[in-house]
């Protein structure tokens, strides 16, 4: 039975997402990530040409000259919808993001409120996926998640339509971010099971209904996925595949490879204490479960189980779902658990302390960055405007301070440039005859030959990974 909605509640959602949006959209955040050309070329080619391709890949691969197959197409279709209504510019991009961001905090609120957690746990999960939000650019992420959360949320109302709506939603996270299989498939399965374990009346009748609903569903979906691909099964079977091998590891080196990100750079300090927390926790509600809501710890045990899973799907979003999903398991534990007043208030210290470091590099990445004069952005227009006929490898950073995402026909992704199957060019030798680079920088800690660039100095220390000016560019001719 769904309880009425009250105005604490909405006050309690509302306040976080205002906050998000200052910062998000008002400020032009989130800042650029290097993927930010290859997840929306596609969208932005669909919205102006009606053409399913991303023409700044064209040197990637031969997979991706003519379709764009490596990443399941929801997000780029639901992207290119609201590119032709809102205009292909860097705002549009980043208020899709925030509606995103916006639709998985109201989803969740309502979910969470559900499973009765407290109005501060609702709080700290919105603010808490805000924080990835800031990090992930312009990746599909925030759709998939926000796609988890509404299904999720409607599977709870334990009736036909709602649940064809939850299917709907929970089929096309995956469609459009992969990785959260994991999540759709174990919560959406766990919150599943316990509504026909509450049910009191005529199972058979209830059980046939709702697998009739879960197929009807699933036939919707997939045709939609076929008319999005233009019912080329086998190119997409084909071309995702490949993609996914470039990135995914076999099940028996999951675990080396989670040990080797753990161990890169900071990591050791920054994600161990994460985990330790959450399994001091996890431990701690298998003890006190007596005293906890059987529903609450249900949820929580499922989201271990998809945590779990979700390393062994795919073990390179370690630094992004995994922790988060590690922070939201956190929070939900320390909602839920009974403790002593002195021995909570410790806790929760510890927990905010654990947080703050995880985002530590974050925090020092905006105290220690020096902003970029417009003049920059104006000279590098201007070579642009007067070379019209060069051919140009643009990184993300150009692509939104200095095209605004309308690039010039024929630009390259930079990042895509080499032929390699992944990465950005090695050495300034790569650069092909005829042709112009438009770069940050600070991409130098991976290409050899780029000009050196000044890294941050904070608290006496000297970070040499994290650049003082991120969104510096340079016109290599």
């Amino acid at each position: 039975m769904q309880e009425k909605i009250t105005k604490n509640f909405w006050l309690t959602v509302i306040a976080p997402i205002v906050l998000f949006w200052l910062v998000f959209y008002g400020l032009g955040y989130p800042p650029p990530t290097v993927d930010d050309m290859f997840f929306t070329g596609a969208a932005i080619n669909l919205a102006e040409k009606g053409e399913f391709f991303n023409p700044w890949l064209a040197m990637w691969s031969d997979r991706t000259i003519d379709r764009f197959f490596v990443q399941p197409p929801f997000y780029q279709y639901a992207l290119a919808g609201w590119l032709v209504v809102w205009g292909v510019k860097t705002k549009s991009l980043l208020l899709f993001q925030c509606f995103c961001y916006i639709t998985f905090s109201i989803s969740t609120a309502l979910l969470l409120r559900f499973y009765r957690f407290s109005h501060i746990a609702i709080v700290a999960c919105i603010l808490l996926f805000s924080l990835w939000m800031f990090l992930s650019g312009l990746r599909q992420d925030a759709l998939g998640m926000s796609c988890l959360a509404v299904g999720l949320w409607l599977v709870t109302h334990d009736r036909v339509k709602y649940y064809f709506l939850g299917f709907v939603f929970l089929g096309a996270a995956p469609l459009t971010s992969p990785v959260t299989i994991a999540y759709s498939v174990i919560l959406g399965g766990t919150i599943l099971i316990a509504n026909y374990c509450k049910f009191k009346g005529n199972r058979k009748q209830y059980l046939t209904r709702r697998l009739l609903t879960l197929g009807s569903a699933i036939l919707l979906l997939f045709f939609l996925f076929l008319l999005s691909i233009g019912f080329e099964l086998t190119h997409f079977f084909s071309d995702l595949s490949w993609c996914a091998s470039l990135r995914r590891q076999p099940w028996h080196n999951v675990l080396p490879t989670a040990i080797w990100l753990v161990k890169m750079g900071y990591g050791e300090i920054i994600y161990i204490p994460l985990y330790s927390l959450y399994f001091l926790l996890a431990i701690a509600t298998i003890v006190k479960r007596k005293s906890i809501a059987r529903s609450a710890t249900v949820i929580i045990l499922a989201l271990t189980i998809g945590l779990i899973f979700n390393l062994f799907t795919y073990v390179a979003t370690l630094p992004s779902h995994v922790n988060f999903f590690c922070g939201l398991g956190i929070i939900l534990m320390l909602d839920k658990i009974s403790w002593q007043k002195q021995y909570k208030t410790l806790i929760c210290g510890l927990a905010i302390a654990v947080f703050c470091l995880n985002h530590s590099l974050t925090a020092v990445a905006l105290l220690g960055r020096e902003n970029v004069p417009s003049s920059t952005y104006e000279t590098v227009k201007t070579f642009v405007a007067q070379n019209p006929d060069r051919t140009y490898w643009v990184d993300s950073v150009a692509a939104r301070f200095v095209f605004d995402y309308n690039l010039p026909d024929g630009t390259i992704d930079w990042m895509s440039s080499n032929g390699a199957a992944y990465f950005w060019p090695s050495s300034i030798a790569d650069k092909q005859p005829g042709t112009v680079w438009i770069v940050s920088p600070s991409r130098g800690a991976s290409t050899q030959g780029l000009p050196e660039y000044p890294r941050v100095t904070l608290f006496g220390r000297r970070f040499e990974s994290i650049p003082s000016k991120p969104y510096d560019l340079v016109v290599i001719d």
